[in-house]
């Protein structure tokens, strides 16, 4: 009888251990979401791999499952868990709009839009899909149905400079220079480090032929992007533009220690030169660009040609 007793006991002991130390499927999707949000990727695996072991009916553990294969790199199981997720629960608008991402980025864009649009069918509120749908619009430059898009996901999430980034490139791409500008102004707001915002701003001042605007945003972008070549030929450019000849030189000269055989900066040299009068120090430039020929089209071609025959002459006399 003692022994039945002892035997007992410690059955009980074993079945109190086993119950303290087992985990709910929920506990590991929390664990799952954690490792997630902190980047471990391979732990979040595992949590949600033990999530779905334990609840094989929990869409959410799949569908979360699925991030965490694409994260650590493989799609097709990311894909394969997402479908698993939604024949759970067809109503989980999250996995369709993680579907439509792996097709963007396979370029299946078609396959994307379908994905998104399935999602936002459940979900209108999204703003997430909306950047997702307005950004394959973009790739396939259906500019005016990006715009929409991008309206949308601010409609839902007014604080997302991204957004309203994507929303002024595409009003840039439809050559709407105005609106783009607004669009911009938003994102700089939210995010006054926005060099990108801060730089097609001056381009779209610069299109419209207003190049003081221009360069005082092409300035702020340098700031925060202290090497960009286009950048500061943009800027160069834009002084040259207003006559200021001196800072057109000292911007190209950036460029030029970057790239020292690019041809526009070089051209441009000789012609800020030219313009100041110093007829023999634009010659060396003019002498320079035109060793790096190749590089120049067909009108910059022949006003080098022609710059050097005259500066030739002049500079000999």
């Amino acid at each position: 009888m003692r022994k039945n007793l002892f035997i007992l006991h410690l059955f009980f002991l074993l079945f109190s251990i086993n119950s303290t130390t087992a985990q709910t499927a929920e506990e590991f999707y929390n664990q799952g979401i954690e490792a997630l949000n902190s980047g471990n990727f391979k732990k979040a695996l595992e949590a949600f791999s033990s999530a779905t072991k334990v609840n094989p009916s929990y869409a959410e553990a799949y569908n979360k499952l699925g991030v965490a294969y694409y994260y650590n790199g493989n799609n097709a199981a990311a894909l394969n868990v997402y479908n698993q997720a939604i024949k759970l629960n067809p109503q989980l608008a999250e996995a369709y709009n993680n579907i439509g991402v792996i097709h963007f980025e396979q370029g299946e864009y078609q396959k994307a839009l379908d994905s998104y649009n399935q999602s936002l069918k459940i979900d209108a509120t999204n703003p997430n899909t909306y950047l997702n749908r307005a950004n394959v619009y973009g790739k396939q430059k259906q500019h005016s149905l990006a715009i929409e898009s991008y309206k949308q996901a601010i409609k839902y999430d007014g604080s997302n400079a991204y957004a309203y980034n994507q929303l002024g490139m595409a009003y840039f791409f439809l050559k709407n220079y105005e609106a783009s500008i607004s669009a911009f102004s938003n994102a700089v707001r939210i995010n006054p480090r926005d060099a990108d915002a801060y730089q097609t701003m001056g381009d779209c001042y610069y299109y419209m032929t207003e190049y003081t605007k221009a360069v005082d945003l092409y300035e702020k972008a340098t700031k925060f992007k202290p090497n960009d070549i286009s950048l500061f030929s943009n800027l160069g450019n834009s002084y040259k533009k207003i006559g200021e000849y001196q800072k057109a030189i000292e911007c190209y000269s950036v460029v030029l220690k970057i790239t020292p055989r690019n041809g526009n900066a070089l051209l441009n040299m000789g012609t800020c030169y030219e313009m100041l009068g110093e007829d023999a120090q634009a010659l060396v430039w003019y002498e320079r660009a035109n060793l790096n020929y190749e590089s120049l089209n067909a009108a910059q071609k022949k006003m080098l040609d022609s710059s050097i025959a005259s500066l030739r002459k002049s500079v000999k006399k």
